[in-house]
């Protein structure tokens, strides 16, 4: 409701309303004088539209609003009741959202957490033949020990720290190149074989990638055997001891790049192309739309 409004003036009166002074009350029309309407008065003042307060000389006149509706949020209880809710409610309510998890939780046990018991032969003196888990003797932090000071232990240390080290220097940024040339590809039959072929090594064993790479450069393999036909010396890199960290680099990118490029590719397909056509129309050079558009996308 509007404060009331003091003072003597013309103006329109379009609704009920009291004024106060020497008179009676104003018409409809705007104007200033004395009249007979539909409120009552005693002035010369000339009331206002409906929902306001009209002051003549010497009083005050009030109108009725409507009522103030409440917001709609204001009262929900019906949002807070879930919360409020007992296990045994829950449990009632989500059952058949359990049911559907209950047989990956079955895998999960008998897979993962059953089989983590077993690391309790780290403890024991172990004899898988004759005592098994549950006979062997319990021999505390003895195996830690021996571990500790093999002479060994501190040089299989150093070599899993440079295989990770030599793999994410020389692994990581294969997909995301891997993921730009495909992208870059405008013929979409192409690109589907391109993906197909780098995609196909992902699903191979491990044994079977070994495999191939012995055939290739075993002592017996393919490298090997067009050296000895030029009249060179055959070489075997998959036991030179030199050559192994350059060689399961090698698998590593051959067989998991084609798969870690998936998520680049996604993020790629999720750049407007219209962003691609401004820049070509700006005159920006195809390294210039990579820095702008598909780097910033792949690092998202």
């Amino acid at each position: 409701m509007r404060a009331p409004k003091t003072g003597t003036g013309t103006g329109e009166s379009a609704g009920m309303g009291t004024d106060t002074g020497a008179g009676t009350g104003a018409g409809t029309s705007p104007g200033t004088g004395a009249g007979t309407g539909p409120g009552t008065g005693t002035g010369a003042g000339t009331g206002r539209s409906a929902g306001e307060s009209a002051v003549g000389s010497g009083g005050t006149a009030t109108a009725e609003r409507p009522p103030r509706r409440r917001a709609p949020g204001r009262h929900a209880p019906a949002a807070h009741a879930a919360s409020g809710l007992s296990w045994r409610a829950k449990l009632r309510r989500d059952w058949p959202l359990l049911v559907m998890n209950l047989p990956m939780l079955l895998v999960v046990v008998a897979f993962w957490w059953i089989p983590a018991l077993g690391n309790v032969i780290a403890f024991q003196d172990y004899n898988p033949y004759t005592d098994g888990i549950l006979g062997s003797p319990v021999i505390g932090f003895t195996n830690f020990a021996l571990l500790f000071e093999d002479p060994q232990f501190l040089r299989a240390i150093t070599n899993t720290l440079s295989i990770t080290a030599f793999q994410l220097v020389f692994y990581f940024p294969v997909p995301i190149m891997l993921a730009l040339l495909l992208n870059s590809i405008v013929s979409a039959r192409l690109r589907a074989f391109v993906q197909g072929v780098v995609y196909m090594p992902f699903f191979f064993s491990w044994v079977l990638v070994v495999a191939i790479f012995q055939q290739m450069f075993g002592g017996a393999g393919l490298l090997a055997q067009i050296l000895r036909e030029n009249g060179r010396e055959a070489v075997d890199w998959m036991t030179n001891s030199d050559t192994f960290i350059l060689l399961i680099t090698s698998q590593t990118i051959w067989k998991d790049a084609g798969w870690g490029a998936i998520i680049f590719l996604a993020a790629l397909s999720t750049i407007d192309p219209n962003l691609y056509e401004a820049a070509a129309v700006d005159g920006a050079a195809a390294g210039a739309a990579c820095g702008t558009s598909r780097c910033p996308a792949c690092a998202r």
